[in-house]
């Protein structure tokens, strides 16, 4: 009988416990101010210029400022981009490299491999 007794006296105290609780963190929540959820606002555009036949396409691009260019090669040989401020790796057939222009100027890159191939990006 006493077990019974002592399992009851349990059961209420760990839900008095849970209803405190529950109370406590209601309060709690009440007093905090409410929180703003706002959309990013996303204004880079992604622009693309391929590779193919062994020159950039476009070769001059104006872009804005935080505007994202992704290099495609669709050559059937490996290229690689080299600039002031960027360079990629070796971009073989069918893949891709990106870099976001955060500073406005002009810049001027080549194929590393292939140098006769020359590009200019414009940051406006």
């Amino acid at each position: 009988m006493k077990i019974k007794y002592v399992l009851v006296v349990i059961v209420v105290v760990v839900a008095i416990l849970a209803i405190f609780a529950l109370t406590q963190q209601k309060k709690t929540e009440q007093n905090l101010p409410p929180v703003k959820y706002e959309k990013p606002v996303i204004t880079a555009q992604i622009r693309q210029i391929s590779i193919k036949n062994f020159a950039f396409v476009p070769s001059d691009m104006k872009v804005k400022k935080g505007d994202i260019i992704i290099w495609t090669n669709e050559d059937s040989a490996p290229h690689q981009i080299s600039g002031t401020d960027f360079k990629s790796d070796v971009i073989k057939t069918g893949f891709t490299y990106s870099s976001t222009f955060n500073q406005e100027g002009s810049f001027d890159y080549i194929c590393s491999i292939h140098p006769s191939m020359k590009g200019t990006i414009t940051v406006e």
